[in-house]
């Protein structure tokens, strides 16, 4: 398929995944299909009835459906400047998969560290994964990550961030945590931060300085973490059918800053599909591995074991490891015994994390611990899967037992060798009467 460059430019990389899902996407595909320019598109869009006010994107009929399941691979680059080849010799800063599967309405993100160690497609040389765009460009990263892996990756898109601000001042100011404070300033880079913690308003500037940040003690662990969390406020953002308004922008804006073999049809197929997914039916995770020093240089040594187990739930054709099934069995031995449960709170949560306690041992869950942690560390609430033994089923019990905690976002970290099989992890802000009814416990 040729390579097509086109319209988004994403202000973070891998919020392409959602950007390209929604409404920018959607607007190539409207214009495709329509065969129009984006004023006279505008005018067919409001000709179907669409209204920011009262209506959505459902309401246009010339988007074709996702069918089938989809794997992406998304991508961003800094940029080489005005006038070059923006993506040529470039290493990839972000690398993500992104699963759609329509069938079972859900969206999986896996974020793959740049320092991944690995093999490089087509050579004998292992280097850090993010040098396989430099060395041979979107294809070269597919292989590389295909044959690493053992998945099949059906599209690329590789973002340029030159665009990344405009963009952000063009779809508005975004809502968003910030977990603690952040100072960094780089003027090589030209990257300053300067953020304070809480809930705010951060303009496109400041979106900027919290996605780039990773200069604490996660490193760009820690950065992926907050790409992912940026990546859920993304798509409720985009998902607001203002954005539909803002296309022909959009589309000028882009044009330069996007690398993919994405076809118009397959975007529109994407952007019809994402529209209508729940935002607790996304599914995320970082690649498993750790941290080492190998021959004076710094890499993550992806656990493949681990990495293969995620992979199984979230891209379903992913082929499996000589040694996974061994693995499977060792976690189908402990189905019979009660699932193990961490729950994680800050200072201040102490009510709340007894109650929960209460709750999920009434319920039948061994809670092994509770864990308190700094208060940065619990600004979220999450039920990350620790143990392959907790399938969807099991999660979506849970779930049903505590409706409390029905909509908290599903982590995968799966370990080879957990020391519990799900951690609960709440906020000083979060609220939890149902499960203190089920405690037996007043709720203060």
């Amino acid at each position: 398929m040729k390579t097509l460059r086109l319209n988004t430019s994403p202000r973070v990389f891998w919020s392409t995944a959602v950007a390209i899902a929604l409404g920018i996407i959607a607007g190539i595909g409207i214009l495709t299909f329509t065969h129009k320019n984006p004023a006279r598109a505008l005018t067919q869009i409001t000709n179907f009835g669409l209204r920011a006010d009262n209506s959505t994107l459902t309401k246009i009929p010339i988007l074709p459906k996702l069918n089938e399941q989809m794997t992406l691979l998304i991508m961003g680059v800094d940029s080489n400047g005005k006038n070059t080849d923006r993506f040529a010799n470039t290493r990839s800063d972000t690398m993500i998969l992104v699963s759609l599967d329509p069938i079972n309405q859900k969206v999986g993100v896996v974020s793959i560290p740049r320092d991944s160690r690995v093999k490089i497609a087509n050579s004998q040389r292992y280097d850090k994964i993010n040098a396989a765009h430099a060395y041979g460009g979107p294809e070269l990263a597919v292989k590389t990550i295909s044959e690493t892996f053992g998945i099949n990756i059906d599209r690329f898109a590789v973002v340029d961030t030159y665009g990344l601000k405009q963009l952000c001042r063009l779809i508005g100011p975004m809502e968003v945590l910030v977990e603690k404070e952040m100072h960094y300033h780089d003027h090589t880079a030209k990257l300053s931060v300067d953020l304070k913690p809480g809930l705010q308003i951060l303009n496109a500037e400041q979106l900027e300085e919290y996605i780039r940040f990773r200069h604490d003690a996660k490193g760009d662990i820690g950065r992926i973490e907050r790409q992912q969390w940026f990546l859920r406020q993304a798509l409720h953002k985009l998902a607001d059918p203002q954005i539909v308004f803002m296309l022909p922008d959009l589309i000028k804006l882009g044009q330069d800053y996007v690398q993919t073999n994405l076809s118009y049809e397959d975007m529109a197929r994407i952007a019809s599909f994402v529209k209508d997914v729940p935002r607790d039916h996304i599914l995320t995770c970082t690649l498993p591995g750790t941290p080492e020093m190998i021959s004076g240089g710094s890499y993550w040594v992806p656990d493949f074991e681990a990495t293969k187990a995620i992979f199984a739930r979230i891209v379903p054709y992913a082929s499996m490891p000589n040694n996974f099934d061994s693995y499977n069995n060792i976690a189908n031995d402990s189905n019979n015994k009660p699932v193990s449960i961490a729950i994680k709170y800050a200072k201040g949560s102490e009510i709340q994390a007894n109650q929960l306690e209460v709750a999920l041992t009434n319920l039948g869950y061994k809670v092994k611990y509770k864990w308190q942690t700094a208060k940065e560390e619990c600004q979220h609430e999450e039920i990350v899967l620790n143990s392959t033994k907790i399938d969807e089923q099991k999660t979506n019990e849970l779930k049903n037992n505590l409706p409390d905690i029905s909509k908290w976002p599903i982590i995968l970290e799966i370990s080879t060798s957990p020391v519990v099989d799900m951690t609960l992890i709440i906020t000083p802000t979060t609220s939890l009467p149902a499960v203190a009814n089920k405690a037996g416990i007043s709720h203060t």
